[in-house]
């Protein structure tokens, strides 16, 4: 099966480092939320890459609604 563009849409994909300087975190803690499942990522290679559209699914899974 093979996966052109008119398929699917394209979206961007970030690496650990790029989305540690968008969240202003440390590139491990990115690291730590992958490994622990907590942020969806997909491993190419030895490499970790990150969909744009996961990542924003995910910040907004981490909104705090209502402070106690």
């Amino acid at each position: 099966m093979s996966v052109t563009p008119t398929d699917s849409p394209i979206h961007p994909f970030l690496t650990p480092k790029e989305v540690s300087r968008l969240l202003q975190v440390s590139v491990y803690t990115v690291r730590r939320w992958i490994n622990e499942g907590e942020l969806p990522a997909y491993k190419v290679g030895r490499l970790w890459r990150i969909d744009e559209a996961d990542l924003n699914n995910w910040l907004h899974g981490q909104r705090i609604t209502e402070v106690r």
